[in-house]
Parts: structure tokens; C-alpha cells; sequence
């Protein structure tokens, strides 16, 4: 097994081998002849036009449903549904962050030791303004002794969203490696809660890490980050010394400004 999550791109390894395996998909049990077929349908989607891109995730989604039909209490199943629909709900009617939410509880429900099934349940909950299921997701998820960047990225989510305002953010944010940071910040710009924690990481991330050689590139995408980060909050740049001007942005006791 190369890799649960099948994320590199059209022409790396884990899309090689998941379109290969696919062209061999015989023999198997129907299960996992299933699962190898949902494999190969989602590597296929970074090779296809887009008119038989939205093909092709149909195909998927319908894959799945057979998968789910067929086998109601596999935990692998719900999880992959839930991936499915986190990642693609918006090219499918009916379908929604919270439906995906759904199918990762049922995972976690037929299994609570398959670790996959939190990585994005933490995620869909922040969405949903839950913090209170976001960190069982995360204490549930810690218990099984995870090793992976994923165990880093959600270590962090954890200690910043324990209960109180962290007085930690700097540290927490200087030693996370880039990839992990850069995960810690997905998740928590969905999050409007009071101590602001997403904003507070991002204005660490803006002012620059200890060490980091110059990027103006870098340095000019952070900014933009943390002027959506302001503008999503109702906060005017120019009140919380944002150190660009080129963003606009609003707040209801003051007008924009260019």
C-alpha cells in the first residue's frame, strides 16, 4: 500500500499504480474490486478534458453507491464515500459538506481505530462552527498513536483549540514544519470564534518564521491570506496594522477603503 490518501499528481507514483492496478482489476472479491475501480476512477479525474471530467465523477459517485449498498458496514466504504463527497459534493446535486460529515461518523462508527476516517471529519466540524466535536474528533484521533504529518497537523489543531485563549501561538506556529502549517491554516480559516484563532496563526505566518530565507512571492500570498482572513471577519485592515495596502476590506462600523 503506497498511500491512503492518493494525492500526488496526474503522473506520480500513487496515480501510476492506481490506473495500473485498475487495468488488472480481476479476481478480487467484489469488494474490493469496488474499492480498486473507486481508486482508479478518482486517479483518471487528473487525465480527462473537463466535459468528461464531470463524466467521470459521476461514474464515482455511482461506483460508491454500489460499494455502500452492497456493503452497508464496511468502514473502509463510509470513508470513502466521505471522501468523495468532501472533496467533489459541489459537482453533485444533493450532495454537501455535511452528508460527507455523515458518511466519515458512520465510518468512525463501524471502526473508531481507522484513522483516515477523522482526517477530514475535524475539518468538516470547524466548518460547521462545532469546536466541541472538532477536539473529540482530535482526542479520538490522538489516541490511536498516529505517526504521520497528519498526527503533527492535528496535534497543533488540538493544543490551539484547547479550551481558553492559547497563549502559545507563536511557538506553536514557529515549530510546525511547512506542509503541516500550511494544513493547521486550512482548517482553522473556516473557524469564527471568538479568540480569532485563524487570525492570530496567520499573522505569525505574515511577519515571517524564524529563519525563513526572503521570498517576496511568499510574503505577498501570505498577506493576501491574512487580508481574506480580516475581510471574512468584518475587520478593516487598516485597524489591525495588516502590513499591505493593496487588499480591501470591510467591518460594519467602517466604510472601505482602497
Amino acid at each position: 500500500m503506497l498511500d491512503w490518501k492518493l494525492v500526488d499528481g496526474a503522473k506520480g507514483t500513487a496515480t501510476t499504480y492506481a490506473l495500473l492496478v485498475g487495468t488488472h482489476n480481476r479476481g478480487l472479491s467484489p469488494r474490493e474490486s469496488l474499492l480498486v475501480v473507486a481508486d482508479a476512477q478518482w486517479k483518471s479525474l487528473g487525465t480527462r478534458t473537463f466535459g468528461s471530467w464531470t463524466q467521470g465523477i459521476r461514474e464515482l459517485f455511482a461506483t460508491l453507491d454500489t460499494a455502500v449498498r452492497r456493503f452497508p458496514d464496511d468502514p473502509e466504504v463510509w470513508f470513502k464515500v466521505g471522501d468523495i463527497r468532501y472533496h467533489f459534493h459541489s459537482y453533485m446535486p444533493g450532495e454537501s459538506y455535511s452528508k460527507a460529515r455523515q458518511a466519515f461518523d458512520r465510518s468512525i462508527a463501524l471502526d473508531s481505530a481507522f484513522a483516515p476516517s477523522y482526517i477530514h471529519t475535524i475539518d468538516l466540524a470547524l466548518r460547521a462552527q462545532d469546536v466541541a466535536s472538532a477536539r473529540d474528533y482530535i482526542r479520538r484521533y490522538q489516541a490511536l498513536k498516529s505517526t504521520d504529518l497528519n498526527a503533527t497537523t492535528i496535534g497543533a489543531l488540538g493544543t490551539l483549540l484547547a479550551t481558553g485563549r492559547p497563549s502559545n501561538v507563536d511557538s506553536i506556529v514557529q515549530a510546525l514544519p511547512r506542509e503541516a502549517l500550511q494544513l493547521v491554516f486550512e482548517q482553522l480559516s473556516n473557524l469564527m470564534d471568538s479568540s480569532e484563532i485563524a487570525l492570530r496563526v496567520m499573522r505569525v505566518v505574515a511577519r515571517g518564521r524564524e529563519g525563513e530565507a526572503s521570498d517576496p512571492g511568499r510574503t505577498a500570498r501570505r498577506g493576501a491570506a491574512l487580508s481574506i482572513i480580516l475581510a471574512t471577519r468584518g475587520i478593516c485592515a487598516r485597524r489591525t496594522n495588516c502590513t499591505t495596502r493593496r487588499y480591501t476590506c470591510c467591518s460594519p462600523t467602517m466604510p472601505c477603503s482602497a
